[in-house]
């Protein structure tokens, strides 16, 4: 008689509805201090617990939670940071972390909740309405976490030795303006923002030392007059905001002010033509769709074609460390 074929394997459905789990953990290690306080080194649980000032049975839990997905390393009765949560997590270099996870569970973890209703309805829910000053500093400190490996990247990629001045739009609080600007001290740059916005970008330029070659214009993109007279303009995870047609417009908006030497930088989460690749662009499609009515990730040879039709010719397209990537173009 011929067994049944065995069922296959639950082992990647079960990993995938835990995961969770483990980010909850992460986050509430970063919330409580626990890898800013194994930053001078090893210690023990009751140590641990006087100094973080929470039971010693909570220590204990989180450690091991830590210890098994190879942030901690147990050594005995004490824990200490592995190398990687030693540089990213306990305070000690620039490339801090801890404001991404932040943001993550302040904000992106309780509004994952709406997905199922946001998917449902084809509409997102009103969350970024809601957010006051404080909401939005969180929310700009993890974004620029997010992108400063894409903007180091676009450092070390593209060549502003011959470019003058450049628009920024759509860039946030001007955290890849700033890169760009601290690196290259003969550009000056334009920031065009929402107006809500651009309050949070005039308190992170006040007082410094590029405060004096950056100018800050509030205003929608898609309606309002653009600045012209800039030979480079970046536009860094605006257009999976929005809808085709938005893009469409907005590309020729810019089109309109570029002069004939410009060019365009197009930095976003581009995906290959079945948009299966690079995995973590697909996934944030969801972070985007409970952002806007509109949102969504698109494959490059997508975005190229929107440019063509709108005067722009593509001439490279780089990865700036997944997922993101940047397309180069230049007037048609």
């Amino acid at each position: 008689m011929n067994q049944p074929p065995s069922p296959p394997s639950p082992a990647l459905i079960k990993d995938l509805a835990t995961r969770f789990m483990a980010s909850k953990l992460l986050f509430a290690a970063v919330e409580l201090g626990l890898f800013e306080a194994l930053g001078a080194g090893a210690s023990g649980c009751e140590a641990l617990a006087e100094r973080l000032g929470v039971p010693p049975r909570s220590v204990a839990m989180i450690a091991d939670a830590m210890t098994s997905v190879g942030l901690l390393v147990r050594e005995g009765d004490a824990y200490r940071n592995s190398p990687a949560a030693d540089f990213y997590l306990a305070g000690k270099t620039p490339a801090d972390m801890r404001p991404l996870l932040r943001m993550f569970e302040r904000l992106e973890y309780p509004a994952w909740q709406h997905l199922t209703p946001t998917l449902r309805r084809g509409l997102a829910p009103e969350l970024n309405e809601a957010m006051d000053t404080d909401t939005l500093a969180v929310f700009h400190a993890g974004i620029d976490v997010f992108t400063m490996s894409a903007a180091r990247g676009l450092l070390g990629t593209y060549e502003f030795a011959g470019r003058r001045r450049v628009l920024d739009v759509g860039g946030g609080n001007g955290s890849f303006l700033r890169a760009i600007l601290g690196a290259h001290p003969h550009l000056e740059g334009t920031l065009f923002e929402l107006p809500h916005v651009i309050e949070v970008a005039t308190r992170g330029f006040a007082g410094s030392p590029l405060q004096g070659r950056v100018t800050l214009i509030d205003g929608d993109a898609l309606v309002d007059d653009l600045p012209a007279d800039h030979d480079l303009i970046i536009v860094a995870n605006v257009l999976h905001l929005l809808a085709p047609e938005h893009i469409v417009r907005l590309l020729a908006r810019l089109r309109a002010v570029a002069g004939e030497g410009s060019e365009l930088l197009l930095i976003d989460l581009w995906t290959d033509a079945t948009r299966v690749d690079p995995p973590l662009a697909i996934l944030m499609a969801g972070e985007f769709a409970i952002r806007s009515n509109f949102g969504d990730v698109y494959p490059a040879d997508r975005a190229a074609a929107w440019l063509a039709e709108t005067g722009w010719s593509v001439f490279d397209r780089r990865s700036l460390g997944p997922p993101l990537s940047v397309l180069m173009a230049r007037p048609s």
